[in-house]
């Protein structure tokens, strides 16, 4: 199963410009303005890993605060699906002067939502903005990351977290498929970015980085 990671957070944090900038390059950019309510429904992208997995990442609308009770709930009804998510970028604008209050503000909603924070990686984007240290209240977390979004260094080092960070273990693996096998060797040079390529006499060798269910599954011609 594809890995899903869900962005939460305020409004104007720059959860859609990390979206655009981690798609893949033929998917469609979603709309990127400075404006209240520039992301009015979820969206999602199918991106790679690091290290070539496949996984999904999805946009959610911005929070406010001072909501209207009904606007607040319609939002918790559209956020529903995050709890489903195998890992949440909670995503805060280090520079904004109110942070302390965007980050209550999101964090109130996820534990109504009865969010696990195990799951939450806290990432303070916009760091190219921040004049001087950027103080953290503990009450963040420890599970963070500091990136600025528009920088390319910061979507590998943001990718890595996520990697890091999904529950789902990752292996880096060595097959020898079989000429038997060839459809097994299809499936996997279909979906599996793939290094060392050779064809031998008892078959074809390999390396893979495969999903712990993956490995299990192609556990058997593991060498």
């Amino acid at each position: 199963m594809i890995p899903i990671v869900s962005l939460v957070g305020y409004t104007n944090a720059g959860k859609s410009t990390i979206l655009n900038r981690i798609k893949i390059s033929d998917a469609k950019e979603v709309f990127v303005k400075d404006m209240l309510f520039a992301t009015l429904d979820p969206s999602s992208r199918k991106a790679k890993l690091l290290n070539g997995m496949d996984f999904i990442i999805s946009d959610t609308v911005g929070f406010v605060s001072k909501l209207p009770t009904k606007l607040v709930e319609a939002f918790k009804s559209t956020l529903e699906e995050i709890k489903h998510s195998d890992l949440i970028l909670h995503v805060i604008d280090a520079s904004n002067e109110d942070l302390e209050i965007q980050y209550k503000t999101t964090m109130d909603i996820l534990e109504e939502l009865k969010v696990d924070r195990s799951r939450i990686l806290t990432v303070f984007n916009k760091m190219d903005r921040v004049g001087g240290d950027l103080l953290i209240n503990p009450r963040h977390g420890e599970n963070r990351i500091y990136i600025s979004a528009t920088h390319d260094e910061s979507m590998d080092k943001l990718l890595k977290a996520i990697e890091d960070n999904l529950p789902e273990r990752f292996y880096n693996a060595k097959l020898l498929i079989g000429y038997a096998d060839s459809d097994t060797l299809s499936e996997i040079l279909n979906k599996h970015n793939h290094e060392n390529l050779e064809y031998r006499e008892d078959g074809v060798s390999l390396e893979v980085i495969l999903s712990e269910a993956e490995f299990r599954k192609y556990e058997r011609f593991v060498v």
